[in-house]
């Protein structure tokens, strides 16, 4: 597997918030994905991340 397959795994989030947040909206709109799970050692790292996805959302 070449590192750029191995980027476009969805399982894989590598990156600034904003950009996993994009990746995320991403993967929503092209492959129904719409569930996450984030494991407790990065869970206040991705916070962020869950921040931005509201903002694209228009939610708090």
């Amino acid at each position: 597997m070449s590192p750029q397959e191995f980027l476009d795994l969805p399982s894989v989030l590598i990156g600034p918030a904003p950009d996993l947040a994009g990746r995320l909206v991403e993967l929503r709109a092209t492959t129904g994905i719409s569930y996450i799970t984030v494991l407790e050692p990065v869970c206040e790292q991705f916070a962020p991340v869950i921040a931005r996805l509201r903002e694209i959302d228009g939610t708090r």
